[in-house]
């Protein structure tokens, strides 16, 4: 085995391509492109997100800070589109809208990024030499 076989980041900065499924779980044929959990662009939006959250004012009403750290978390998730197939550009405010009104595909992105197996570049597949004990 080589030490490249535990190598997720680069496929995680790639990303994986997920099916989009309307809610009730009919198949659209459209797809989001989304990056693993190790991702660089992931990893600093968690950075800025806890950033943010410990920069809150204390004096913050529950309910505002709740809807503020809502925001905040919802923008880790966008961090995770890499690319979409709609005609539409896939810019980050445009990402934040959809995923804004279809929670149900944050959720999913959400799985599919923290399965590190799906970011290994070959998962079904591995080295059969085995080490020999001295």
């Amino acid at each position: 085995m080589k030490k490249e076989d535990f190598y997720t980041l680069p496929k995680a900065n790639a990303g994986v391509e997920l099916p989009l499924k309307l809610a009730n779980g009919d198949e659209t044929g459209e797809w989001l492109r989304i990056r693993g959990a190790e991702s660089d662009a992931f990893r600093a939006a968690k950075f800025q997100a806890a950033r943010a959250i410990r920069d809150l004012p204390e004096d913050m009403e529950e309910f505002e800070r709740a809807e503020t750290v809502d925001s905040i978390m919802r923008d880790t998730v966008v961090s995770l589109v890499a690319d979409w197939s709609f005609d539409e550009e896939c810019t980050r405010d445009a990402v934040r809208e959809f995923l804004t009104n279809a929670p149900h595909v944050a959720v999913d992105i959400d799985q599919i990024a923290a399965d590190k197996t799906r970011f290994f570049e070959n998962a079904s597949s591995s080295s059969k030499r085995t080490r020999k004990r001295k």
